[in-house]
């Protein structure tokens, strides 16, 4: 995403429920499914106005190809986007209910 916020849901007995927001400089992807080459469970909406980059796997190994820095710099957003769902995962089983 070079702009903009997209959210993503899930339909649970007919209610959209919150599953993650993407702003600028992330990537609005599920990963799992992506790197399953599977469906997603869920849907992407843009909340506002969006500038976004799209691609597909063929695509983004001829990039890969032809542009390596791309490569580490994805692998970095991977990472960063797995160090910070630990920690919200961390947090969501350490908390009490209330919080």
């Amino acid at each position: 995403m070079l702009k903009g916020l997209v959210r993503e849901y899930q339909l649970i007995d007919g209610l959209e429920k919150n599953t993650a927001f993407y702003s600028e400089q992330n990537g609005a992807i599920p990963s799992i499914n992506y790197m399953k080459q599977t469906p997603a469970r869920g849907y992407l909406v843009c909340s506002e106005d969006c500038l976004l980059l799209l691609g597909d796997a063929e695509n983004e190994a001829a990039n890969f190809t032809r542009f390596p820095i791309l490569e580490k710099i994805v692998a970095r957003m991977v990472e960063e986007n797995l160090y910070a769902t630990k920690e919200d995962l961390e947090h969501r089983i350490l908390s009490s209910p209330k919080e």
